[in-house]
């Protein structure tokens, strides 16, 4: 899931952009860092996160507010920021997927807090500049640590860290382990068997089935479905950019491999939001847990023995 905030800073350069060749290496122009443009004498600094709107350093909301007032409309500016972003995480997500599935021990433990760098033309045509992977957090100005703190307090109520037992998990690596060493693996544990458990990230990141059949859900997958609407609602000034109603199928097609969670989260909020979806009222009462999943489903155990698969216990006796 992406997620962006609604507010950010606005970083100007201290020269007016000429294409000039003459200017090219003229850092002022071309580069709106702070530790560039703070050393120019036309630099602004910020003394009070009140006086926004003025200055070298803005926010967007000073920014959203100063364009309306011109009458240029920000929606259709934010939705094309949004889009330059969702594209360029999309198009890493899979390195990132394999990564968490090396690394992450439960889905509900990992997050990053990525910092895009988008400049804007006189059209207002956003083109991404870099995204950076340890966004800087310092605070240089009372308007830097308004942001900031916001962006870090809301951050943390977003992700909702869960604990797990981290001896449990490590029992079932090696019982899977195991199972592989005897051969039980490719000819006891089935497809369906590999994604039940989902709080396995390499499972779930591994599972190749993609078409959601409401029907055939199971226990852990409504887990993920719950996880998603409880994010929503902690989100506070972060707003969800992936999946949506209006993105989950629309940017299906650029994913490098499809899987599993991203097709359910993205087929789940066309069904919540649908024009007429039969099931929405009982959807809603299910979510506050004062009714069952209206499709029906099925119980979800981790690591479920296979019938006929020789029990843990005797796997380990023949070890």
């Amino acid at each position: 899931k992406i997620y962006i905030y609604e507010d950010g800073l606005v970083r100007f350069a201290t020269e007016r952009y000429s294409p000039n060749p003459r200017y090219f290496k003229d850092r002022l122009m071309h580069l709106t860092n702070y530790s560039v443009n703070k050393k120019s004498e036309k630099f602004k600094k910020n003394t009070n996160a009140a006086d926004d709107g003025v200055g070298s350093k803005w926010s967007v909301r000073a920014l959203k507010a100063y364009l309306a007032e011109r009458g240029v409309q920000w929606g259709p500016i934010w939705a094309d920021i949004k889009d330059v972003i969702i594209k360029a995480v999309i198009s890493c997500e899979a390195v990132v997927a394999s990564k968490v599935a090396m690394y992450v021990k439960h889905r509900n433990t990992c997050f990053e807090l990525y910092g895009c760098d988008v400049l804007l033309t006189s059209s207002f045509t956003p083109y991404l500049l870099e995204i950076n992977v340890m966004p800087a957090l310092s605070c240089s100005s009372p308007l830097d640590r308004k942001i900031k703190s916001s962006v870090v307090t809301e951050l943390l109520n977003l992700i909702g860290l869960q604990q797990y037992d981290r001896e449990t998990y490590q029992e079932q690596e090696e019982y899977l382990k195991r199972r592989k060493l005897l051969g039980f693996e490719s000819s006891l544990i089935s497809r369906r068997d590999s994604m039940r458990s989902i709080n396995n990230n390499s499972m779930l990141l591994s599972h190749k089935e993609t078409k959601v059949v409401w029907e055939d859900l199971e226990t852990c997958h409504l887990d993920i479905i719950r996880d998603s609407e409880d994010e929503l609602r902690r989100r506070g000034g972060f707003e969800r950019a992936f999946p949506t109603k209006d993105t989950g199928r629309c940017y299906s097609a650029l994913f490098e491999k499809p899987r599993f969670s991203n097709t359910l989260l993205a087929e789940w909020e066309a069904l919540k939001h649908g024009k007429t979806p039969p099931q929405k009222a009982q959807l809603y009462n299910w979510l506050k847990g004062a009714a069952p999943f209206p499709f029906g489903v099925r119980k979800c155990h981790p690591f479920p023995p296979p019938p006929g698969a020789i029990s843990k216990d005797v796997l380990a006796s023949r070890i």
